[in-house]
């Protein structure tokens, strides 16, 4: 499941059955495809497996300790067409 608006991806999401099969990249090629040639999205800091994956795909760090109401710092990524 994803949920972006062309400039953000809030929710990106794979059941675990699911993950390894490409579906992420997939809806993640999308998302880019269809954005402005910028996507910016928020993942926590413990997140270790998401952080490897957004990197893999070209996002970069470009802030942290953002807190929302699960009161976890997280990262902020962005991502930038070239």
């Amino acid at each position: 499941m994803i949920a972006y608006n062309g400039r953000e991806i809030s929710q990106l999401y794979i059941h675990i059955n699911y993950q390894g099969l490409g579906i992420g990249q997939t809806l993640l090629d999308r998302a880019k495809a269809q954005s402005s040639g910028k996507l910016t999205l928020y993942t926590f800091d413990v997140n270790e497996k998401a952080q490897h994956f957004y990197e893999k795909h070209g996002f970069k760090v470009i802030g942290r300790g953002h807190e929302k109401e699960e009161n976890l710092p997280d990262i902020l990524y962005e991502w930038i067409f070239e």
